[in-house]
C-alpha cells in the first residue's frame, strides 16, 4: 500500500506543479475556479494519505530517470501542501483564499515542527 501512496503523490505533485507552472510562468492556461479548488484538495488528501501509510522502500539505481524519480518522490510529500495551498489561493475568494495558503505553509512546516520537537526532547 506505502508505494502506491508514495508513487502517486509523485504523480500528483508532478501533475499540481505543472498546473501552477503553467499559471504563473506561463500565463496562457488559465483553468476554471472549481479546478484550482479541486487540485488544492486532492493536493491536502494527497499528504494525508502519505501520512497515514506506513511501509519502507527500496529504489534500484538502474539511470538518471530511477536517481531523478527517487528524489522527486521523496520530496512530494512536502511540495504536495504547497502546491495545495497555491492553488486554493488561485481558485478561491477573499478570506478562503488565505485559508488555504495558511493551511498548505502549515501543513508543509508541520514535518520540520516534528523534527524539532523530537530533536529538543532528546536533550
Amino acid at each position: 500500500m506505502f508505494i502506491w501512496v508514495e508513487r502517486a503523490d509523485g504523480v500528483l505533485a508532478g501533475v499540481l506543479a505543472l498546473v501552477l507552472l503553467t499559471r504563473f510562468i506561463g500565463r496562457w492556461l488559465i483553468l476554471p475556479r472549481r479546478l484550482y479548488l479541486g487540485g488544492a484538495v486532492m493536493g491536502f488528501c494527497g499528504w494525508v494519505a502519505f501520512v497515514l501509510s506506513r511501509g519502507s522502500t527500496t529504489y534500484g539505481r538502474a539511470g538518471i530517470v530511477s536517481v531523478v524519480w527517487e528524489q522527486w518522490v521523496s520530496a512530494a510529500p512536502f511540495i504536495l501542501p504547497l502546491e495545495g495551498g497555491l492553488l486554493g489561493w488561485l481558485g478561491a475568494r477573499s478570506f478562503w483564499r488565505w485559508c488555504f495558503l495558511s493551511a498548505g505553509v502549515a501543513m508543509a512546516l508541520l514535518p520540520w515542527l516534528a523534527v524539532a520537537i523530537v530533536y529538543l526532547r532528546q536533550g
